[in-house]
């Protein structure tokens, strides 16, 4: 584990990134490695960084992998925590490397083959009682292993998407502030557009709105960006587990 200054650079490393984008190539992990056991946080940290399989040293020697000289890092980002008056509160934040399977060598790796996926609006529709002019009746999953031209989301799938977005929201976050209930409907809704093979015009400095919530509610940056991105997933899980269909 490493010391703060990782941790600010892998918040630097997010702003710069197409946040929504990343979370969309995150949502759907390789089955079976370790990342798809990871928070949509660290996986997100993963993918914005071009990797899709990133492991500590141990776990590629586990499968007869090992870094190449001079390996670069990717530096995920962990809580640590302490018990209080026999509570168990997070004091800090610390950063944790791991290698991209790009930057080590050894045996081959068999992973498990991806299962085409489609989003159906239907459920979603009838659900959110919410009408489908000028949309598809579903959209092909397009993960991040794809190479697509995407098209540019018309204004209809916008507004569609994040009203299911700010519908779920209010069924699955307790949280009345208005800041980040639209910070992460916003999110949402982009990773969605990017999951269906979108084009959107990028919105940008999520994190630098992050920042501002965070000391709103008096949190530290890395602590509101994982409890965004925590509330981000679960708005999208809930989302996904009633329109995804493999194919």
């Amino acid at each position: 584990m490493l010391l703060n200054n990782a941790v600010e650079s892998t918040i630097q490393m997010l702003d710069w990134c197409d946040l929504p984008k990343a979370i969309s190539g995150a949502l759907f992990p390789i089955e079976g490695t370790p990342s798809s056991k990871w928070s949509l946080l660290n996986r997100t940290i993963m993918v914005s960084n071009g990797s899709l399989d990133s492991r500590g040293v141990k776990q590629w020697q586990y499968v007869l992998r090992y870094p190449v000289k001079s390996a670069r890092n990717i530096y995920l980002v962990a809580p640590k925590i302490k018990t209080i008056n026999d509570k168990k509160e997070v004091v800090d934040w610390v950063s944790v490397p791991v290698i991209p399977v790009n930057n080590t060598y050894g045996d081959p790796i068999q992973y498990a083959p991806y299962k085409p996926k489609r989003l159906l609006v239907d459920p979603l529709s009838e659900q959110f009682k919410l009408k489908m002019k000028g949309i598809n009746r579903y959209y092909d999953v397009i993960t991040s292993i794809d190479e697509t031209n995407p098209e540019l989301a018309v204004s209809f799938e916008k507004q569609f998407f994040w009203n299911v977005c700010l519908n779920q929201y209010k069924e699955t976050c307790n949280n009345t502030d208005n800041q980040e209930m639209a910070l992460i409907c916003e999110i949402s809704t982009l990773a969605i557009l990017y999951l269906i093979g979108r084009k959107v015009n990028y919105v940008g400095r999520h994190i630098e709105r992050i920042k501002k919530v965070a000391q709103s509610q008096r949190l530290s940056t890395i602590a509101n960006c994982f409890s965004v991105i925590h509330k981000v997933e679960m708005v999208l899980k809930e989302i996904l587990n009633k329109c995804i269909q493999e194919i």
